[in-house]
């Protein structure tokens, strides 16, 4: 999923979208939400049109002879503009006194359509309440939503996906799969083919997905499927809003092949249609450059960016040069084109793009604006993946300074600010003031977001992965058992990394002889994550090699055998049998068939460990530690079968230059 802010954003861009159907008085026409909604999709919605539009809809109420129905569509207009420009409580209020006159309509009585408009206004205002963080009110006026709904698959579906993904965030993981059922219940009536009705398949996917009901968010990507192959869907201008949701719903599910080869589909029908200049064609290169670079990481395949920097440098040039095109999709093609520079080790022309963006921001919105802070993290963020610490924690330190005078003292935004500074001290080596911000950090996370948030999460076990370095293991223990129990109660996938991180609770377990535990606690981990994402997600089979280990310490032989096999045949699968990956199993499994004093497999596993090694280190310099690991390894084991030192020597050299000498001489 992108990060929450951006699915709101989408959210209410395809909201507007389907209010095209308002019946507007001639006089006032030229106030639609309509212009205000398509504007805001293509990006170009800046703060002067939205004045703009705010003052044509006053003027409007202003005239004589407005029905009282049209007034309140007026209002409407111009709450969604002030909302739109930028996301302020002041917005809030204005969508709230008119929310307040929606709700006192005989909705149930009105015709369809109009019935339609006001529901999916409503909706608006409750999207504008989940992204100021306002949980109590929140909850309240989707209750009161939901009361008044009179059962339209496409509000309800919509509704009770966002709710779901609403309780997902606050960690109400019962809430949030009763919603997410509800939702695909309400989706499985869904006959529209509209973008907002793509829209809902995609919230309802995701809401699927984020509550654990895997199976059902796998029956929408297939019916979604299903819908592509249509003709009539193919010769539609809903096509697009299904490539991208299809192609982010496969990407959701790990599945990086069959989203790269519908992302090259829909290029090529874009193509097909004439419309490979288009900008839903430049956003679909910019998804296939990040999938493409994700792949590239993945499986050690640089030659793959060379194609996804070119994806990415065309698209930003489409999006430059259309006049309808707006400064967020412009700023998001160069972020994903800064991004893949990085990962080509083009350090500087990554940072001017950067610098660029912080400039843009600056001149468009001000200094203390949302999207100039994010801008300028990300730089931070760009400085500390290169290496550049010192650069880094100046430049979070600047946008907590900016975030503090922004949102103010103790808000959730100062919380994420003091999390990110704290984590770049800590590449900084400076414990002592990284301690600092995190402690802060998770005060507010604990007040603002409630004890049991993944956000808490992340930062407890920051914190005490701190002290553990520093020596304090019963410390930490007490903070990684806690960030066990957050993880128990929220369903979200997102948290597998804080699933993952887990497995530093285990460490300190197994040092402290808790091995049975720690061995419980892996199973668990390995449970919710074949629960989320299949059981042949990558993420399982990193958490079946720490099995592994721990079976092996515990003298579990055959369990870590065939704990060890199963991650070995996923990760085979997911990034090929030369993967550094795979040779990391190896030496696993050199190791444990050492410990049994098995030592003729215990040499073919670590030969394969070295070949593999030695192939993949040309690539990926990073590798030389443990390609010398490896080496020593088979030349330790290779000694026990009786290879001599010199049969030894000469069946490394034979290895590093990527020839498998064969089995060895019994000398």
């Amino acid at each position: 999923m992108h990060c929450q802010f951006s699915r709101s954003r989408k959210l209410l861009q395809l909201l507007g979208i389907a209010l095209l159907c308002l019946q507007a008085d001639a006089r006032t026409s030229e106030v639609t939400v309509e212009d205000i909604w398509n504007q805001y999709s293509l990006g170009t919605l800046d703060s002067a049109a939205a004045q703009a539009y705010i003052g044509q809809a006053a003027n409007g109420i202003k005239a004589p002879g407005v029905t009282p129905t049209e007034l309140l569509r007026l209002r409407a207009v111009g709450a969604a503009a002030h909302w739109l420009e930028g996301h302020s409580t002041a917005a809030v209020e204005t969508l709230s006194s008119v929310i307040a006159e929606v709700r006192a309509l005989p909705l149930a009585s009105l015709p369809h359509d109009v019935r339609r408009e006001f529901h999916l206004v409503w909706l608006l205002y409750l999207d504008s309440l989940s992204a100021t963080r306002d949980n109590a009110a929140y909850i309240k006026e989707s209750d009161a939503f939901l009361a008044a709904e009179p059962h339209d698959p496409l509000c309800a579906a919509l509704a009770y996906s966002r709710r779901s993904w609403h309780s997902s965030k606050a960690s109400d993981s019962k809430t949030a799969r009763t919603e997410a059922v509800k939702a695909y219940e309400a989706w499985k009536n869904l006959r529209e083919q509209t973008p907002l009705a793509i829209d809902v398949i995609n919230a309802t996917h995701v809401a699927c997905v984020n509550s654990g009901e895997r199976d059902k968010a796998l029956e929408i990507i297939k019916s979604t499927a299903a819908m592509m192959e249509s003709e009539n869907i193919k010769q539609s201008p809903v096509y697009g809003a299904l490539a991208h949701n299809l192609t982010s719903a496969y990407l959701s599910h790990g599945k990086y092949a069959d989203a790269q080869s519908f992302a090259r589909n829909a290029l090529e029908h874009y193509k097909a249609a004439g419309r490979a200049e288009s900008l839903n064609a430049a956003e679909m290169m910019n998804i296939l450059a990040n999938i493409l670079r994700n792949i590239a990481a993945l499986q050690d395949e640089k030659w793959r960016l060379d194609e996804a920097e070119e994806l990415s440098k065309r698209a930003s040039e489409i999006i430059e040069s259309s006049p309808t095109a707006g400064p967020d999709a412009l700023m998001r093609s160069m972020r994903t084109q800064a991004e893949i520079l990085l990962a080509r080790g083009k350090m500087p022309e990554a940072e001017k793009l950067h610098e660029k963006m912080i400039a843009f921001r600056e001149k468009q919105n001000g200094k203390f604006h949302a999207t100039t802070i994010s801008a300028l993290s990300s730089y931070a963020h760009m400085k500390s993946v290169m290496g550049r610490h010192a650069d880094a924690v100046d430049l979070y330190a600047d946008a907590l300074q900016r975030t503090v005078k922004t949102w103010g003292v103790g808000s959730a935004q100062e919380g994420d600010a003091l999390h990110d500074l704290g984590n770049s001290l800590v590449s900084m080596g400076k414990s002592h003031d990284a301690e600092e911000r995190f402690t802060r950090a998770l005060a507010i996370r604990e007040r603002v977001l409630g004890p049991d948030h993944k956000d808490v999460g992340r930062t407890l076990h920051n914190l005490a992965w701190l002290l553990e370095r520093n020596g304090y293991h019963e410390k930490a223990e007490g903070m990684y058992r806690r960030v066990l129990e957050i993880s128990r109660k929220d369903p979200d996938p997102l948290n597998v990394q804080l699933l993952e991180d887990l497995g530093n609770l285990c460490r300190v377990l197994q040092t402290e002889g808790k091995i049975d535990e720690a061995i419980s606690i892996t199973l668990e981990i390995q449970a919710a994550l074949e629960r989320f994402g299949g059981e042949d997600h990558p993420f399982v089979a990193g958490v079946l090699s720490r099995l592994g280990d721990l079976y092996s310490a515990d003298n579990k032989f055959p369990e870590a055998e065939t704990a060890l096999a199963k991650a070995m045949t996923i990760q085979e699968k997911a990034v090929g049998k030369d993967h550094h990956k795979i040779g990391e199993i190896c030496l696993q499994f050199a190791v444990l068939f050492h410990r049994q004093n098995d030592f003729i497999p215990a040499e073919r596993a670590a030969r394969r460990a070295v070949l593999i090694y030695a192939r993949s280190v040309v690539q990926n310099p990073g590798l030389s530690n443990v390609f010398e690991a490896s080496k020593n390894v088979f030349n330790r084991i290779s000694s026990l079968v009786g290879c001599t030192p010199d049969t030894i020597r000469r069946r490394l050299e034979e290895l590093e230059h990527g020839n498998d000498p064969g089995k060895p001489p019994i000398e």
